[in-house]
């Protein structure tokens, strides 16, 4: 899947503008607080019993919307809060995930993540990287669960790899219009859509097809090192989004 990324900015020059949401959650209440004029400036505050258990501030900049949902299927929700961070052309937004039944604090913190509850007869959560530059449109997804109170990654059934597969034909125009306006062999922008392919191969469990792709369409010189760089930028992918730790929640 190609995705391609529009971003919009608001440029903040204005007074303040406080923003107050209130959420919830069992028998906890989140109180959020940010000025809406103002990069970072968002608070949370979890209450519990009029206690507060739970403080983090100045880690955002404004509320987008929060979801309720039995993530894992034990018959208990979690909570799942998106806000905004900036104006940043790669960040999208920033997902909190809370499972009160372990603590009061969120467990997980990740980016460009959305819930999607529909695609896989079971809610999971949808993510992105963009990648660099920004201006070229390139990005990779993925999928996570929650299972077992572990959070990785999503087994995309077979009958739907589409949702995680490069969009060879999408590239294939995107590359030749780069190719016409610029010289591919002296430009290290032109390696991206091969590492885009790459990458989202591997995430589909066929990296045979990514160096298919590859071979078929690289024009340049030392095609051996450069497809074994991009192998390697592939398999470094992998490895952090299957890794719990990089979406653990740290104060």
């Amino acid at each position: 899947m190609l995705i391609m990324f529009l971003c919009s900015f608001k440029i903040f020059g204005q007074g303040d503008s406080i923003k107050n949401v209130r959420i919830s959650y069992y028998d906890t209440e989140l109180k959020l607080e940010y000025n809406d004029n103002h990069y970072f400036t968002g608070t949370i505050r979890v209450l519990k019993g009029g206690n507060m258990v739970f403080s983090a501030d100045s880690i955002y900049s404004g509320y987008i919307t929060h979801y309720i949902s039995d993530l894992n299927g034990d018959g208990k929700n979690e909570l799942l809060l998106s806000l905004t961070e900036g104006a940043s052309p790669y960040i999208n937004n920033t997902m909190l995930v809370w499972d009160i039944s372990r603590s009061e604090k969120p467990l997980y913190q990740m980016q460009n993540a959305e819930l999607d509850s529909n695609s896989f007869g079971r809610p999971v959560i949808s993510m992105y990287t963009r990648m660099s530059p920004s201006l070229m449109g390139l990005g990779y997804n993925w999928f996570v669960e929650y299972r077992k109170n572990k959070l990785g990654l999503f087994p995309v059934p077979s009958g739907k790899k589409s949702y995680i597969q490069p969009d060879e034909e999408s590239v294939l125009h995107t590359m030749k219009e780069f190719v016409q306006a610029n010289d591919p062999c002296a430009d290290s922008w032109y390696l991206n859509f091969f590492e885009y392919v790459m990458i989202q191969y591997k995430i589909a469990g066929d990296e045979k097809q990514g160096e298919k792709f590859f071979e078929k369409h690289y024009k340049c010189r030392d095609s051996n090192k450069f497809l074994k760089q991009i192998q390697t930028s592939a398999d470094d992918t992998y490895s952090w989004i299957t890794d719990e730790k990089n979406y653990q929640y740290v104060e």
